[in-house]
């Protein structure tokens, strides 16, 4: 069967399309390096626009396709933050082409943007893969960390402005207004974490359950979160007279990265089985992976569990273990965010409010998030251990999809609190695992830290043998056939 002869005119329109791709990409290759633009060697068309930010957006996912391979699976919840450097490059594209009063432009300059971005995109991706992949040197640099977020989008938004200046012939009364649009519009956003790969590795995690990777924004998801909630937070057991029982609720709060879902369900899990919380944990998720499973982790979510949790517990002898998983700011707030939905982030006097109100006394409350130490002064008290994955002014490392754990907490839960009942114990015995880790991939310490109050203090130990002693009487009794 011989191949199929394509009209000379496709040939031909074919050929041309790819010939005008290849001279804007190597104009914009020019003005990636700040120099001139040469409008004459620009081709303007909207097409060629779509086609460098559909190739600039594909590329990291074609990266993963190659990494992962075919057994991976379609992000469709990333779906969003892939079109997210379209909109910006297109809303800044606009707003320069306003400010220069040459809107007649603005294909010209939307196709160079573009372009550049593309250019910048490819070249700070191949360092990258050079650095974590093939040069275990140039890997150890603590710099690699941030190459990959800051400085493509200052180096892009620079770029921006110097084309746009140019191109344009921007007037020095205007130029001002051009670099806060070029920050404002581009550099800033671009800065901050978006999840850029439509491909993750395919998750067979028993307890996802058949819910489908949907919008918390669909009519079933909304009129049945409620119904989910109350299901959920009905099903917890009260506390049992005489026994120090422990009680967990789990946060995963960024639904757009699946570790901090496998993260807290795992920890659930193994609270289950091995601190016997099974009856007396709730899982807070956001992760359109469980919409049909665990009830959704919001400000009101979490105030609520944590209420029930007070009424049916025995506040002097029980214990309440919290553990937050998500993403963390400078200003010291955990993220709870599930896209579209508007939901508000946690910071440390909320959260301590949350739990005075719950009137729970007992407790332990581990925060893994970047900055997360900051929560220590607003939590901590005679009757609290407060346990963070980093220091007020620190990051803390490993929230990517293709984890199970964060790096804390594959130290703190998976390894250290596998071999020890003691939560202060297993901080110890985590630390140097996190910095051994942080040290062997180029990071700054997370310096993870504790705070115990003087109350809990022999109750967790009292708690601690009781486990002990539960485990040894489970090991020494007779096998039931």
């Amino acid at each position: 069967m011989t191949g199929r002869n394509f009209p000379a005119t496709e040939r031909n329109e074919g050929n041309l399309a790819l010939l005008t791709f290849t001279r804007n990409c190597a104009e914009a290759a020019r003005v990636a390096v700040f120099m001139r633009p040469r409008a004459d060697r620009l081709t303007a068309s909207w097409a060629q626009a779509l086609t460098f930010a559909v190739v600039a957006a594909l590329i990291p996912t074609a990266i993963d396709v190659a990494r992962i391979g075919v057994g991976g699976q379609f992000a469709q919840s990333s779906l969003p933050e892939f079109a997210f450097g379209f909109a910006v490059v297109t809303a800044t594209a606009v707003a320069l082409a306003l400010i220069g009063r040459a809107t007649d432009d603005l294909a010209r300059l939307a196709v160079l943007l573009f372009g550049v971005a593309l250019v910048i995109d490819a070249a700070v991706l191949a360092v990258y893969y050079i650095a974590y992949f093939v040069h275990p040197q140039i890997r150890r640099l603590p710099a690699i960390g941030y190459l990959y977020y800051r400085l493509p989008a200052a180096w892009l938004a620079l770029a921006a402005l110097l084309a746009a200046v140019r191109l344009l012939e921007i007037p020095p009364a205007r130029r001002v207004a051009a670099l806060v649009v070029c920050t404002l519009f581009m550099g800033l956003p671009l800065s901050a974490y978006h999840e850029r790969s439509l491909w993750i590795p395919a998750d067979n995690d028993e307890n996802e359950g058949d819910a489908s990777r949907g919008s918390p924004a669909g009519e079933e998801t909304l009129y049945g979160e409620a119904a989910l909630l109350d299901r959920e937070l009905a099903a917890i057991q009260p506390g049992r007279p005489g026994i120090a029982d422990l009680y967990f609720i789990g946060v995963a709060g960024y639904a757009h990265q699946d570790v901090f879902r496998k993260e807290v369900q795992w920890v659930a899990k193994m609270f289950d089985e091995r601190f016997d919380a099974q009856g007396r944990s709730i899982q807070l998720v956001n992760n359109a992976r469980t919409l049909k499973i665990s009830p959704v982790a919001s400000s009101t979510s979490l105030a609520r569990a944590l209420k029930r949790v007070g009424e049916v517990m025995n506040t002097d002898e029980d214990l309440l273990f919290l553990f937050l998983s998500t993403h963390g700011s400078e200003d010291h707030r955990l993220a709870l965010d599930f896209r579209p939905l508007e939901l508000k982030d946690v910071d440390p006097g909320s959260l301590r409010a949350m739990l005075d109100a719950s009137g729970i006394k007992n407790r332990v409350i581990v925060v893994s998030a970047c900055y997360s130490g900051g929560f220590i002064d607003a939590l901590r008290d005679d009757h609290t251990l407060v346990i963070t994955a980093s220091a007020a002014d620190r990051n803390s490392f490993g929230c990517s999809n293709d984890a199970d754990f964060t790096y804390f907490g594959k130290a703190y839960f998976n390894d250290a609190l596998q071999q020890t009942y003691s939560f202060e114990e297993a901080f110890r015995s985590a630390l140097p695992l996190i910095a051994a880790r942080e040290k062997e991939n180029g990071y700054d310490a997370s310096d993870p830290r504790i705070a115990m109050g003087s109350a809990i203090a022999p109750l967790l130990q009292n708690y601690a043998r009781e486990r002990v002693a539960a485990a040894k009487a489970r090991a020494s009794a007779p096998a039931h056939e």
